[in-house]
Order: C-alpha cells, then structure tokens, then sequence
C-alpha cells in the first residue's frame, strides 16, 4: 500500500540528521579542570619543558630548542 501511495516505507524511518542531533547534544566536561598531572620529562635533544600562566594557571607545554640560526621555524599549536 505504501508503494501505491508513492511513500517508501524506508522514509518514514529516517534517521535524523547530524545537524538536529548536534543541536540536542549537551557537553559535559569528564576531568576536573584543577586536576594537576605531573609533566613526562621530554627528550632533552628534542624538546625543553616551559611553564607559562593562562588566566591564572601555570600551564606546562613542550618547545623546540632555539637552533640560534636567526630563522623563523613553524610552530606546532
């Protein structure tokens, strides 16, 4: 009967779209954002460990060591 009508019965039942499921979806952060871990210990040839403040945090990353060639290098974010 579906298919006399023009109505596959497979288009009743579609799935809803990324963008409708996304607009529902609720974030929930899992780790506490105080939550200190201690920084691994990079290889010292290849990276140095920096601390830096952010909205009043101390923040750990890894650098490159300055090669003192007076170049510009690309920066891995």
């Amino acid at each position: 009967m579906a298919i006399l009508l023009g109505v596959s019965i497979s288009s009743c039942f579609a799935a809803p779209s990324l963008a409708s499921l996304r607009g529902n979806y609720q974030t929930s952060i899992q780790v506490a954002p105080t939550m200190q871990m201690p920084l691994p210990k990079p290889p010292a040839a290849l990276f140095d460990s920096v601390r830096y403040d952010s909205d009043g945090m101390s923040l750990a990353a890894f650098v490159t060591p300055d090669p003192n060639d007076g170049d510009k290098h690309p920066a891995i974010v």
